[in-house]
């Protein structure tokens, strides 16, 4: 729910206020809640192909590999997990438009990039 509620507040500071948005941490923002929310790659319409998943150690066993096709109506995709050195709750996203790119985003380093955007804002 932070995710979501993040990324609202961020997408309404953008349309109000464009020249001010961290387009960097909208951009992670929306990467993470995209798979949270619809269980989807974010704009996964700009995929050219599939993508095909596997787990390390399994890209030689066909049966656990998983493709995710923006066109097939069925898809889906869970977001990978895990905790990061600091303990925070880590997510990896595929962003399709840098080349495809994997990044884990950490929770607390969005929260901090979040709040220091926040306060770089002019007073209302």
């Amino acid at each position: 729910m932070w995710i979501i509620s993040v990324y609202e507040v961020l997408r309404s500071a953008k349309e109000y206020s464009p020249n001010l948005m961290d387009m960097e941490l909208f951009r992670d923002i929306g990467n993470v809640r995209i798979p949270l929310a619809k269980y989807q790659i974010a704009k996964d319409n700009k995929l050219r192909a599939p993508l095909r998943f596997a787990r390390e150690g399994d890209s030689d066993v066909p049966e656990k590999i998983e493709t995710y096709d923006p066109k097939d109506s069925q898809r889906h995709h869970t977001v990978p997990r895990g905790f990061s050195q600091r303990g925070s709750l880590q997510w990896c996203v595929i962003d399709v438009t840098d080349e495809k790119y994997e990044k884990w985003l950490e929770r607390r380093d969005l929260a901090d990039r979040f709040l220091q955007y926040m306060r770089s804002l002019p007073p209302a």
